[in-house]
This record gives C-alpha cells, sequence and structure tokens, in this order.
C-alpha cells in the first residue's frame, strides 16, 4: 500500500527573508489538501511542505525554559517573529525501510514541519497519487449457502480479532473466497480494479537462490510459521478505506495487510 500519509492539504511556508533568517507559518486550519506524515518512533505528525527553508519541531515545557539561542531567525506569514531554541536531533522512522537522523530547530510553533532542507538531503520527492481517479466500487456478489455461511464466520472471526471493521468507504471491492487445502474457505478481496489503478511498487524482492547462498557457512537455522502472516503488518490508517471488501452482509475494511492487494508482497 502506500506510504504512512495523510492527505490533509497543502500550507505554503514563506522563503528566507535574508541568508540567516526563513518565513514560516502554523496551521490555522485555513488551508486544505495537507500532507501529512508521522513518525512511528515519537508519534510526531510533520507537515510535509517543501516551500518551507528548514525543518522545524514545537517547543516543549523544558525548551520554554532556555533561552532563545544563535539559531536562524523565523518569521511567521504576517512577518511577525518566531522564538527559536536551539537545535535537536531527532531519528524518523517513517515507514520508508530506513531511518533518518536529522538536526530540527526547535521553535514556538504548533506544528512539526519537514522542509526542503530535510528533502533535499534525502533526495525525496513528495507524490500524492498513490492511487489515481475516483473511488473504485462494485455490487456484492451473491453467495452459495456454503460460502455465505463460511464468509459470515471468517469476518466475525476477524471482526472480534481487529483484522477488519466495519466500513463507511466509497471503495468497494468484490468479496472473494478461496478454497484451503484444509477444505475451509478463505475471505479475501478481489482487488483487480483497485490494483489497476495503484502505482506498483518496484523495489527488489531478494531472489531465493541469492538468500540460500547467504546461508554457506552458518550453523544455527530457526524456522518460523506465522498464523496469518499477512495480518501481522498494519495498513496505514489514511488507505484503509481502499481495501474495503463488499459482502451480501455489509461493507469491511482491513486495520492490516490483506490479500489481493498489488504492492502486497513488497
Amino acid at each position: 500500500m502506500c506510504q504512512p500519509l495523510q492527505f490533509q492539504g497543502k500550507q505554503a511556508v514563506g522563503k528566507l527573508e535574508s541568508s540567516s533568517s526563513v518565513k514560516a507559518v502554523h496551521d490555522d486550519g485555513s488551508q486544505k489538501h495537507r500532507l501529512i506524515i508521522a513518525d512511528q518512533g515519537s508519534g510526531l505528525r510533520f507537515l510535509v511542505d517543501s516551500g518551507a527553508d528548514v525543518s522545524v519541531i514545537p517547543r516543549n515545557a523544558a525548551d520554554r525554559k532556555r533561552t532563545e539561542t544563535e539559531t536562524p531567525r523565523l518569521f511567521a506569514a504576517n512577518g511577525s517573529a518566531i522564538d527559536t531554541y536551539g537545535t535537536k536531533r531527532l531519528t524518523l522512522s517513517l515507514g520508508l525501510r530506513r531511518k533518518f537522523p536529522w538536526d530540527f530547530i526547535v521553535a514556538n510553533v504548533t506544528r512539526p514541519i519537514l522542509g526542503a532542507d530535510f528533502m533535499h538531503h534525502y533526495a525525496l520527492l513528495i507524490d500524492l497519487k498513490e492511487t489515481q481517479g475516483p473511488p473504485r466500487a462494485e455490487r456484492a456478489r451473491r453467495l452459495t449457502g456454503e460460502k455465505l455461511k463460511a464468509a459470515k464466520s471468517d469476518f466475525e472471526h476477524m471482526l472480534t480479532q481487529g483484522i477488519c471493521r466495519p466500513s463507511k468507504s466509497q471503495w468497494a471491492s468484490p468479496l472473494h473466497l478461496v478454497l484451503k487445502k484444509s477444505g475451509e474457505w478463505r475471505a479475501c478481496g478481489d482487488y483487480r480494479r483497485l490494483n489497476a489503478c495503484t502505482k506498483p511498487d518496484k523495489y527488489p524482492v531478494p531472489h531465493l537462490h541469492d538468500f540460500s547462498h547467504k546461508l554457506r557457512d552458518c550453523s544455527m537455522f530457526t524456522t518460523l510459521d506465522l498464523e496469518r502472516a499477512y495480518h501481522q503488518i498494519p495498513v496505514a490508517e489514511e488507505d484503509r478505506p481502499k481495501t474495503a471488501v463488499i459482502t451480501p452482509f455489509g461493507l469491511f475494511e482491513f486495520n492490516v495487510m490483506t490479500f489481493g492487494l498489488c504492492n502486497a508482497a513488497q
């Protein structure tokens, strides 16, 4: 699925006033389509803004006791100065397969901001179009008595375990039932229309022969078989409505990875 991004709007942050000053504005609720990304370690939700020259984080109670230090002066969009309190190094975990250490300016702002300095250093590009076009929706498919009973039982179990939840999504992929070797039915979504409008993730998956080659000279081995391994991987909150599956007995979206999504193997 998509990276852990939330579509809430884009807000312009000012440019450098001089070689030692920048402009910045905080969230006043007047803009739409902001792009928010969450750090899994600290829980901070950063406004991603390529128009901001520097990356900042709000001050905390300890920072309020510190005097203003020699950091670049920040200015709001209306020209008023923003107090700064030195820098603080954070290592961000943004769900992008690596860590991002960075020295943030601590400032009297209400929201953390990832600016152009961070984006340029790590060569990151902002891409909001993980899925294109309007939501895809289909009608629920009729099921035989045996399949209907199995599907209800499976969804009741997944609801109890927190694997899925009732949905009001505009997306709706039809239910598909797969017969397992044990003779039981496994419920999943027929995501072909969703996959057709999703940008594929081409990150390379290790080849099995290369993996086996690395086992040379190893003496200790562990095998691990996870029950419903896909369900061990959480789906970003803003992407969960896209996983919605329509059934004869309701619409459900998944909190964790489910079968059939084109980027699931990545």
